[in-house]
C-alpha cells in the first residue's frame, strides 16, 4: 500500500483559541506549525470505491495543537468516519450546522468550488505537538486528484478575556477556515473526468493525467523534469493509439507502470507515484 507524505512548514501568524466558557476564538501572538498528512488509498473491488486513510502528524517543532483539518472533495462519500477513541466531529458541508451553532462559519464549497469534509476535535483531544492520529478515513467512487487541505491550530492567548471583541459574531472571517489557515496539497476523491456507469472517454482522461503530471512537477512531487517529460510523452503515445491500436496503447500504458516502480522514490515520491499509478491503471482497465 502506498502513502502519500506531505510535510509543510509555515508561519501560523493568526490563530484561533476556543474558551469553554464563551465558545469563543481570539487571535493568537507568532507561532509556527509543522504539520505531516499522509494518506492510504485502497480500492474496493465490489462496491467500486476509493478508500481514503488519512494520517496527521502534529510534529515535535510545532508549537501549536491541531484543532481541525479539512480536505477537499468532489462528488458524493458513501461514508465517513473518526479515529477511533477520539472525541470530536466529521461535518460535511450537507450536515446541519444549525444544531452547533456554526452555520455562518461553514461554507457548502472551498474556494477551489469543492466540497470539503472538516475533522474537529473537542478541547480535551486535540493533537499536540509531537503526536500522531490515524484514522481520518472516508470512502468515495472519486478517483485520486489533487485537492487542497486547510489546518487550523489551538494556541492560548494571555490576554484574552472572556468579553473579548473577537468573537465570532463580530468578526467571522477570523472563524473562515478558508481564509486563515495551513493549507497544503494532498490526494482525495475527484470526479476526473467521468464516473461510471458512463463511458470514460480515454482521450480526455489521459489529458487529465498529463494535467496531474506537470502539476505534480510544480508541487515539487516530481524532482526530474525529464521524468515528467517522459511520463507525458508516454501518456500521449499511448493517447495516439486509442481506437488506432488499443494493444499498443495498453502496452505503452504498462511500460508507464514500470517506470514509475523504478522512480518512485527517487525522482518521485509518494504523492506522485499514487496520483499517477492509480489513474493510469484506471485509464488501462477502460482501453478495451
Amino acid at each position: 500500500m502506498g502513502k502519500s507524505i506531505l510535510v509543510i512548514t509555515i508561519l501560523f501568524v493568526v490563530t484561533f483559541f476556543i474558551s469553554s466558557q464563551c465558545n469563543a476564538y481570539h487571535i493568537a501572538r507568532r507561532d509556527s506549525m509543522n504539520l505531516t498528512v499522509k494518506v492510504d488509498i485502497t480500492f474496493n473491488s465490489e462496491t467500486k470505491e476509493y478508500i481514503y486513510t488519512y494520517t496527521i502528524i502534529n510534529n515535535k517543532d510545532s508549537s501549536l495543537d491541531l484543532e481541525e483539518i479539512t480536505f477537499e472533495y468532489e462528488g458524493e462519500l458513501s461514508s465517513v468516519s473518526m479515529p477511533a477513541n477520539s472525541h470530536g466531529l466529521a461535518l460535511t458541508a450537507k450536515m446541519p450546522m444549525e444544531r452547533y451553532g456554526l452555520t455562518e462559519f461553514f461554507s457548502p464549497l472551498s474556494p477551489n468550488g469543492k466540497n470539503n469534509i472538516t475533522w474537529a476535535t473537542f478541547s480535551d483531544d486535540r493533537l499536540k505537538p509531537n503526536s500522531t492520529r490515524s484514522g481520518h478515513i472516508m470512502s468515495a467512487k472519486g478517483i485520486p486528484g489533487i485537492v487542497t487541505f486547510y489546518a487550523r491550530g489551538f494556541a492560548l492567548d494571555s490576554n484574552f478575556e472572556s468579553n473579548d471583541p473577537e468573537e465570532p459574531a463580530d468578526n467571522p472571517e477570523l472563524m473562515n477556515i478558508f481564509a486563515n489557515s495551513l493549507q497544503g496539497k494532498t490526494l482525495g476523491p475527484v470526479l476526473s473526468p467521468i464516473l461510471p456507469p458512463a463511458v470514460l472517454d480515454p482521450v480526455l482522461f489521459t489529458d487529465v493525467i498529463v494535467g496531474y503530471t506537470n502539476e505534480a512537477l510544480q508541487l515539487g512531487w516530481i524532482s526530474d523534469i525529464t521524468v515528467a517529460n517522459g511520463i507525458n510523452d508516454k501518456l500521449n503515445s499511448a493517447k495516439g493509439n486509442v481506437d488506432v491500436d488499443n494493444k499498443k496503447a495498453l502496452e505503452i500504458l504498462q511500460s508507464l507502470l514500470a517506470d514509475l516502480e523504478t522512480q518512485h522514490g527517487k525522482s518521485m515520491n509518494d504523492d506522485a507515484y499514487l496520483l499517477i499509478k492509480i489513474n493510469v491503471t484506471h485509464l488501462k482497465d477502460n482501453i478495451k
